[in-house]
C-alpha cells in the first residue's frame, strides 16, 4: 500500500520539480562562487536568492478544506484524515543603493493529496516592494503589490486598516480558491517643530474563481499627523475612509473613521502603538435601503524583548467588512494575536502563536428557510520550529496548528489539526 501511495503522489508532482532539487542539489554540492546559502551577488548592490521548500503535511480534518473547491466531488460530511506532500519554489531579487531599496519575487508551489486528489491544487505569484529615503530622512516612500493564486483562508487581510496585517488571524471555515491583487503607497514626511504627516494608500481586489457575485474591490484613503513630543512618545491623529465595491449582496459600502493614539517606548524592552477612535460602516443590501452601523474603533501593536533570545508580541484590532459566502453578508471583526518567540540556540528557535477571532455579522443569514444572527468565533494554536543546518544552504522546519471554529449555522462549526516537517534548501 505505501508503495503505491508512493507512486500515486510521484505522479502528481511535476517532473520540473525533481529538476529543479536536482539543480538545487548539485550547485549546493559544487564550489560555486556565490557561497551557497548567501545567496547570488550580481555586483555590490543586488542580491539574487533562490529558494526550495518541501514538506509532508498530515492534516485531521480535510472535509474543511473541501468546501472551498470550486470543482470535482461532493464536498465530504464526515471528519476525514489525509496527508499531502507541499513543495514551493521562489526566487527573491534585491537592490540596494544608499537611499533606495528594490525587492521583486517569484513563486510556484503544489499541494499534492495522498487520498483526497480534488484537494490537489497549485498557489503561484509575484511581489515587489520599493523604499526611498530623502538624504536626511525627512521624507520616505515605500510602495509595494503583490499577486497571487491560491486556494487560501479569505478575510485573512480584512482587518489590514493602515498597520500591519493580522497574518495569524485567518479562518478555516472561509476557505476559497481565488486571485488577489494588492497595492500600498506609503508616504511619511516631516513638517516642522518635530510635526510630521504620514499618508497611506491600499488597494485590495479579490476575484474569486466560482463565486464571481462576491468579487470585492477595496480602496483605503488614511492621513496622519503625528508629533514627537519627546524622544519616547510620538501621539497622532489619524483619519480615513475605505470605500468597498462588493459585487455580492451587500453592494457598495463606505468606512469612514477618526482615531487618535500614541506610539511610546516605555524602556529599552518594552514599545507599543495604541489607537482609539470612531468608524461608521454605510451599506446599501440589494432590495434594502441604506443600513448604517458604528461603534468604537481601536488597534494595538505591542513588543517586548522579555531576555535576549525570546521576545512577545500582542497585535489586535477590529472594524467592519464583507465575506465572500453564499448571502456576502457584512460583519464587524475583531481579532487578537499573541506570538512568542525564542532563540534557543544559534541554529534553533522556537515560535509559539495564539490567536483570537470574532466575525459578528450585521445582518441575519438565511439557512434552510431560517434566520440566523451569525457570530462566528475562532481560536488557533500554533507552534514552530526552524534548524538552521551546519550547512548554511539547508534548513528543517516543523509546524503544529490547532483551530477551533464555532458557528451558530448548524454543521459549520469544526476543529482541524495540522502537522507538518519539511526542509528549506537556499542558495
Amino acid at each position: 500500500m505505501y508503495q503505491y501511495h508512493s507512486r500515486h503522489l510521484m505522479k502528481k508532482i511535476p517532473l520540473s520539480t525533481f529538476i529543479l532539487s536536482g539543480l538545487c542539489a548539485l550547485n549546493f554540492s559544487s564550489s560555486a562562487s556565490a557561497q551557497p546559502g548567501s545567496g547570488i551577488r550580481i555586483g555590490e548592490q543586488t542580491l539574487l536568492v533562490p529558494q526550495l521548500a518541501l514538506s509532508y503535511n498530515y492534516n485531521d480534518n480535510v472535509a474543511v478544506r473541501s468546501r472551498a473547491l470550486s470543482e470535482g466531488d461532493v464536498p465530504l460530511n464526515a471528519k476525514q484524515s489525509d496527508t499531502y506532500y507541499s513543495y514551493n519554489a521562489s526566487l527573491a531579487l534585491t537592490r540596494m543603493t544608499d537611499n533606495r531599496r528594490l525587492r521583486l519575487n517569484g513563486w510556484y508551489g503544489q499541494d499534492a493529496y495522498q487520498d483526497y486528489s480534488d484537494l490537489d491544487g497549485d498557489t503561484y505569484g509575484v511581489g515587489g516592494a520599493f523604499n526611498w529615503t530623502r538624504p536626511g530622512a525627512s521624507t520616505t516612500v515605500e510602495v509595494t503589490g503583490k499577486y497571487e493564486h491560491a486556494v487560501d483562508r479569505a478575510g485573512s487581510d480584512g482587518l489590514d486598516l493602515g498597520t500591519n496585517p493580522l497574518l495569524d488571524v485567518e479562518n478555516i471555515s472561509d476557505r476559497v480558491e481565488r486571485d488577489m491583487t494588492r497595492a500600498t503607497v506609503n508616504i511619511n514626511q516631516d513638517l516642522m517643530n518635530r510635526l510630521g504627516a504620514a499618508f497611506i494608500f491600499s488597494y485590495y481586489d479579490t476575484a474569486y474563481i466560482e463565486e464571481l457575485y462576491n468579487d470585492r474591490t477595496s480602496y483605503d484613503y488614511i492621513v496622519e499627523l503625528n508629533h514627537q513630543l519627546s524622544d519616547k512618545s510620538k501621539p497622532y491623529l489619524r483619519a480615513g475612509i475605505g470605500i468597498d465595491e462588493d459585487e455580492g449582496f451587500e453592494d457598495d459600502a463606505t468606512k469612514p473613521f477618526v482615531l487618535g493614539g500614541i506610539r511610546y517606548t516605555a524602556t529599552e524592552k518594552l514599545r507599543f502603538d495604541l489607537g482609539a477612535g470612531y468608524e461608521t460602516y454605510t451599506r446599501t443590501p440589494i432590495g434594502n435601503e441604506e443600513l448604517e452601523d458604528s461603534g468604537v474603533k481601536y488597534t494595538l501593536n505591542a513588543n517586548y524583548k522579555a531576555t535576549a533570545k525570546s521576545s512577545i508580541r500582542v497585535s489586535g484590532r477590529n472594524g467592519y467588512d464583507s465575506i465572500s459566502n453564499t448571502s456576502s453578508s457584512s460583519r464587524r471583526e475583531n481579532a487578537v494575536v499573541l506570538s512568542y518567540r525564542h532563540q534557543t540556540t544559534r541554529r534553533f528557535n522556537q515560535n509559539l502563536v495564539l490567536s483570537w477571532r470574532e466575525d459578528d455579522y450585521l445582518s441575519p443569514i438565511m439557512v434552510s428557510g431560517e434566520e440566523i444572527d451569525e457570530v462566528k468565533e475562532t481560536i488557533r494554536y500554533q507552534y514552530k520550529i526552524n534548524y538552521q543546518t551546519v550547512r548554511p544552504w539547508l534548513s528543517l522546519f516543523g509546524n503544529v496548528s490547532y483551530e477551533d471554529g464555532s458557528s451558530k449555522i448548524p454543521n459549520e462549526s469544526y476543529n482541524e489539526t495540522e502537522v507538518s516537517l519539511g526542509a528549506q534548501l537556499r542558495y
